[in-house]
């Protein structure tokens, strides 16, 4: 099978987790239109060290201005490209955001370092958007060359390729949306009531028809729980952990599970730190 599929790339707004780059972000708008650009990088100076901080500021700086020239409205999404949890969460929750209002995504799994890139093409592909890598036609050899370009030098303006996707089986909602809410409750963990809340919430099981229905039992709310979710998280997939403490019933993430809840799209993001262009930005609230 090929890795990458050539063609002109068709999403009308780009998602860019930005490391220390700016051909590898620029270079895909040199000559098409886009409705916007989401640059995902670190902005908070809490994060990391304050030399790292104000080096990643500069290339983040410099691709505004070069979209700016583009007329390209941009908005920057505070994001810790070194956590995996943080580039997924992200990136899978703005392209959750993006499809609500009817466009069409492309991710760019090329600004950033290989784990990030990682990260990015993951969520992309689990998201069944069109994911591509921008090639470099030269490595910068100095730092004058790193501050005009980036690691990367791409002086062309041909399409970047377009990765051939992966398919993820992933969990069919609502049991999605109920590792997201578990890896956000605190502690990590839902119990009996909870999960009975969850079921009424999302019309699950014997909540179908009637989600105020007072007339189950618990055994029947149990047993549909697992038939319909449960069953399938935990011996299928090998996503959550199902333990009795007395009469209570307890479910957790497993690790892979965890990693789901953040590719999930369900996670709250929040952002951006500012925008520029035309294009005003949505309040992301909780994909």
């Amino acid at each position: 099978m090929d890795t990458i599929v050539t063609g002109r790339l068709s999403g009308s707004v780009h998602i860019v987790p930005l490391g220390h780059e700016i051909d590898r972000a620029v270079a895909p708008f040199r000559g098409i239109r886009t409705d916007g650009v989401h640059l995902l990088t670190i902005v908070s100076r809490g994060r990391h060290d304050r030399e790292m901080f104000e080096r990643q500021e500069y290339f983040t700086q410099q691709v505004e201005k070069e979209l700016g020239k583009e007329r390209i409205p941009v908005d920057v999404w505070d994001v810790d490209i070194f956590d995996m949890h943080d580039v997924l969460r992200y990136v899978s929750g703005l392209i959750a955001l993006e499809r609500r209002r009817g466009r069409k995504i492309s991710v760019n799994a090329s600004a950033s370092g290989r784990f990030t890139s990682i990260g990015a093409a993951m969520a992309g592909m689990a998201h069944d958007v069109e994911v591509y890598y921008v090639e470099a036609d030269a490595y910068s050899a100095n730092e004058d060359d790193v501050m005009e370009h980036g690691q990367s030098i791409c002086w062309g303006s041909a399409p970047p390729p377009v990765l051939d996707p992966l398919k993820f089986e992933l969990p069919k909602e609502p049991a999605l949306r109920l590792l997201a809410d578990i890896a956000i409750a605190d502690p990590k963990e839902m119990r009996t009531q909870q999960l009975t809340k969850f079921m009424r919430e999302h019309r699950v099981g014997v909540f179908t028809d009637n989600p105020t229905r007072e007339d189950c039992s618990n055994q029947q709310i149990v047993t549909s729980l697992n038939k319909i979710l449960l069953d399938q998280l935990e011996n299928k997939y090998k996503y959550v952990i199902r333990e009795k403490i007395g009469r209570q019933r307890r479910v957790l993430l497993t690790k892979a599970g965890m990693n789901i809840a953040y590719l999930s799209g369900h996670m709250p993001i929040t952002g951006p730190v500012r925008s520029s262009g035309s294009r005003s930005s949505p309040s992301p609230g909780s994909p």
